[in-house]
């Protein structure tokens, strides 16, 4: 009992408040529980894991963010888009380096910051800076505050029982020269980088709310999140929540929804920054697992097969020969995939729908719909996937009782 008592704090402490603040690789690893040396998981692994966790644990909770995650879980997935850019991210970073060193101080014979806090910072400003408009007097106070709080937890340069406020007030000048108003060179090369990695890092988002609202588990969604959540960690992250907001957010979507569907699309996926776009992925999740309610307490989880990018072709003709139909999966690596469907796609318009709500909009891989899901005799807790074709237009929704309902989509623009 005793053991027990103390690996709590150890943990916590000594790593997670700690060491998460030195090792700075890639700082969306480094979250409670975490393991910041392990890149992601295998498809394998994943499907492993759900199949354990439907069988052992079906209602454990699904949880991305909580009051104590070290930052925002949109921040996170940010941040892992420049896993997909390293190149361009250290090109970055080099530029970066060489137009701020002269905002550096020397404080006891050392640059400050030193250069780990100062990668520490670029990474923070990735995961948190707005997609839409220059930040604000409130952000910089934020972010400023936060850094205080980072260096003292790492105990390098300073700590909270004995602080360094020389070399605190370094690194607090460091930044807030960084993103003074006016021209800047490194605000002119930052924003059009940091603004291209929010609008990849929307798509990472959005997979993660439905992963988390339809994987087995029940979903957790830590107040505030409902909008993008590009928090630092508490108190930043402990902040009021503005729930009437969000209600008459969703309210005013009810309207345009039932009235011009495709025109609410456009407009979410245009106005993207304003995080609408997941309150409404959101909004569609949950009510599908309310009307489904016993899919999601007793279904079983089945693995799909993911066909290679060659065989895509061969896929198209075998659904347009009349054989069992397929789904179009997500795009694992986002900005590639991209650059490749805006090339691939031009003049055409591909989407992907699940019960009338948006879920993601790609060609680029297949997932082959076991036979057993097609010929089940009862659909009542079984949903089927149909492919409608029309002219250049594939859309793929997801129906009930294997009719096809009429989804008002065919207009939804292509990335």
């Amino acid at each position: 009992m005793r053991f027990q008592q103390l690996t709590g704090p150890l943990m916590a402490k000594g790593a997670e408040d700690t060491a998460f603040y030195v090792y700075s690789r890639l700082l969306s690893l480094n979250e409670v529980g975490g393991e910041p040396d392990r890149f992601g998981l295998s498809t394998k692994e994943f499907h492993s894991f759900n199949e354990r966790r439907a069988a052992h644990w079906p209602h454990a909770m699904n949880a991305s963010a909580t009051h104590d995650t070290k930052r925002g879980e949109d921040a996170r997935v940010r941040i892992n888009v420049l896993s997909e850019v390293p190149a361009e991210w250290e090109k970055n970073l080099r530029s970066w380096s060489r137009i701020n060193r002269s905002k550096k101080t020397t404080v006891r014979g050392a640059e400050a910051p030193d250069r780990n806090d100062e990668y520490f910072l670029y990474q923070t400003l990735i995961g948190s800076y707005p997609a839409d408009k220059p930040h604000d007097s409130e952000f910089e106070e934020r972010l400023t505050a936060y850094l205080i709080k980072a260096v003292r937890e790492a105990k390098v340069h300073t700590e909270w029982l004995q602080p360094d406020t020389a070399y605190e007030k370094a690194f607090i000048d460091f930044a807030r020269q960084m993103l003074a108003r006016g021209e800047s060179p490194f605000m002119n090369e930052f924003t059009p980088f940091a603004t291209k990695i929010a609008y990849c890092g929307m798509f990472n988002s959005l997979a993660q709310v439905l992963l988390k609202i339809t994987s087995p588990g029940v979903p957790d969604i830590y107040q505030g999140t409902e909008f993008w959540d590009l928090s630092f960690v508490d108190p930043d992250n402990r902040r009021p929540v503005d729930y009437a907001e969000r209600r008459r957010c969703l309210e005013e979507l009810r309207g345009p929804e039932a009235k011009n569907r495709a025109g609410l699309l456009r407009d979410l996926l245009s106005s993207w920054p304003d995080g609408r776009i997941k309150l409404y992925l959101m909004h569609k999740l949950l009510d599908f697992r309310r009307a489904h309610q016993e899919l999601f307490a007793k279904g079983t989880y089945v693995p799909l097969e993911v066909l290679k990018r060659e065989d895509y072709e061969a896929w198209k003709a075998f659904v347009a020969g009349g054989g069992a139909p397929d789904i179009v999966g997500f795009q694992k690596m986002v900005v590639d995939a991209l650059e490749e469907i805006i090339a691939a796609n031009a003049g055409r318009r591909v989407a992907v729908f699940c019960h009338g709500g948006v879920i993601n909009v790609w060609t680029a891989h297949v997932l082959r719909m076991p036979p057993r899901l097609f010929f089940e005799p009862d659909y009542t807790s079984i949903h089927r996937f149909m492919c409608a074709r029309s002219g250049q237009r594939n859309v793929v929704s997801l129906n009930e009782r294997a009719h096809l309902r009429d989804t008002g989509l065919a207009d939804v623009p292509s990335v």
